[in-house]
């Protein structure tokens, strides 16, 4: 049974000394989540912002480094575009993620067997890699798993630098550095964590005696974090220009939030309430730190918990921040903290008991978001549709340029048409992204012209609706949300040509009874012209 150990400020377990054993489980757990992030890992189409991702990281390196393609840091697309000119399939686009989500349920485990115990580690381990939310977006081309990453080794590092009495200082400091940079290089809001993580490490180590000493090893390793990332901070005003549509968020819907990416979304009414008894675990195991006097420890995991998205809430009212996805730093918190409180229950028979119920719950959650391997658009049931509605080899027209790209990815030898600011283009996939070379200040409110311009003028269509559709007698319209002025003059140039609506459908093949972590929404317009 785990006993704490004041002497070494930490949780030592007598039943730990089998190193084969613990590797076992670790690899067992490891196994457990690689199988899960890789079930059906390619059989949604890419959605628009994944198809984003995949564009800008087939640009050059020193594009993807020096030019503002995105609003977000560099790293994940440097990285993206490293395993793409390996194995450029779209199709394996999503592996690096999963296996990034794999990685981070190893770093969880080895932190918590360091810092708590080896039970401690196998609860949380099994968490996270059973979770529905951080299974979820390791499925996906997007940024959120490497940001998890990094925040994950930040912790181990910062915690264990803040505690007195431990070995190696050096190596806990090295895994705070490397963890916040590839934080912060990865998403912007491993910034707001890395604060509240370096602010707790500093709390929590002057309270536990830390003195003079520990408040200059501090200041050193945050000053040698903040040059590390100084390139990138100081771009940030510049991007926070873009935000898009924006309403404040309401509480019931930030829960809603929280609840989806920490919990068990996939067992709707009943995983709230089952929820309720992951939340109290974590809770204790945060009481449990501050308790033995671990403060650096409970802070932390306090403010992953509760403080980061409650300051993602505040911050929305003045720029969109909080979502399921950037909530991903909480179910680190969750999954570390209702370990350690799991851990501090002294019942063998009630740890077990409560244990099963948790994991197998959260197994459920996971099974169910994987019995509907759906993502916010579904561009391959939308070309099955077309295909049996007689219209596969119509032209295809869209009025955003993400959305034109994920439809373009599915199937790429399709003729597909992209409607943008006063023009149209023919959407060429790697031709097209050379624009995002514009910088986001000058692509945002670029003409069509412009943009064609800018790419070389291959892409602009001679005699817009009629050099397009002119020879067609179908028209197929993905309608996403298109800008009033563009869609009146889409609906314009259609009208001159001839054509009328036949029939309108939301593509949601595949979609859950309630909604789990996406639901698709992808609309198909068919247009037909009557000689």
């Amino acid at each position: 049974m785990p006993v704490w150990d004041k002497t070494r400020l930490g949780w030592r377990n007598r039943a730990a000394n089998n190193i084969a054993a613990q590797r076992l489980a670790f690899f067992a757990i490891s196994l457990i989540a690689l199988t899960l992030r890789l079930w059906h890992v390619n059989t949604p189409s890419l959605w628009i912002d994944e198809a984003i991702a995949v564009g800008l990281a087939e640009l050059p390196i020193e594009a993807i480094l020096f030019e503002q393609l995105d609003n977000h840091p560099p790293l994940f697309f440097l990285v993206q575009h490293v395993w793409q000119a390996m194995f450029p399939d779209p199709a394996l686009a999503r592996i690096p993620a999963a296996l990034i989500g794999v990685a981070t349920v190893y770093v969880v485990m080895a932190a918590l067997r360091d810092l708590v115990s080896l039970r401690a580690a196998i609860i949380a381990g099994l968490l996270l890699a059973l979770s529905t939310g951080h299974t979820y977006y390791s499925q996906e081309v997007r940024m959120y798993a490497l940001v998890l990453f990094g925040l994950a080794l930040a912790t181990w590092g910062g915690v264990g630098q803040a505690e007195p009495g431990r070995h190696a200082p050096r190596v806990y400091a090295a895994l705070y550095v490397v963890g916040g940079a590839i934080a912060i290089y990865t998403q912007v809001i491993g910034l707001l964590a890395m604060g509240l993580i370096g602010f707790a490490a500093l709390a929590g180590g002057l309270m536990t005696g830390g003195g003079k000493a520990f408040a200059r090893s501090w200041l050193f390793r945050n000053l040698v974090l903040f040059v590390l990332i100084l390139p990138w901070t100081l771009l940030i005003p510049g991007f926070f220009g873009f935000t898009g549509l924006h309403q404040p968020p309401s509480v019931i819907t930030s829960l809603w939030y929280y609840n989806t990416m920490t919990g068990f979304p996939g067992l709707g009414f009943v995983g709230n309430l089952l929820v309720l008894v992951l939340y109290a675990l974590a809770c204790w195991g945060i009481l449990r730190t501050w308790i033995s006097g671990r403060k650096a420890f409970s802070l932390t995991l306090a403010g992953l918990v509760m403080a980061y998205p409650l300051a993602l809430f505040v911050l929305s009212f003045d720029r969109p921040l909080i979502s399921v996805r950037t909530l991903i730093p909480s179910a680190l918190g969750v999954c570390m903290a209702a370990g350690i409180g799991l851990d501090g229950i002294r019942r063998k028979r009630l740890v077990l008991g409560i244990a099963a119920i948790i994991l197998s719950a959260s197994l459920a959650s996971t099974a169910h978001q994987l019995a509907y391997p759906i993502k916010p658009e579904n561009y391959k049931a939308a070309y099955r549709y077309l295909d049996g509605s007689g219209y596969g080899d119509a032209p295809i027209l869209n009025c955003i340029d993400m959305s034109t790209a994920a439809a373009w990815y599915a199937r790429p030898q399709a003729k597909i048409y992209l409607y943008q600011r006063g023009g149209l283009v023919h959407f060429a996939g790697p031709e097209y992204w050379q624009a995002a070379r514009m910088s986001m200040s000058r692509y945002s409110v670029a003409t069509s012209q412009e943009i064609d311009a800018f790419v070389g003028g291959r892409l602009l269509v001679d005699g817009g609706f009629d050099g397009a559709f002119g020879q067609s007698d179908k028209l197929v319209f993905m309608r996403p949300f298109c800008a009033d002025r563009d869609m009146a003059e889409i609906e314009s140039g259609l009208t001159q040509l001839g054509f009328t609506l036949q029939s309108e459908r939301l593509i949601d093949e595949g979609a859950p009874p309630f909604q789990i972590m996406a639901m698709p929404h992808t609309w198909v317009t068919l247009y037909v012209r009557e000689e």
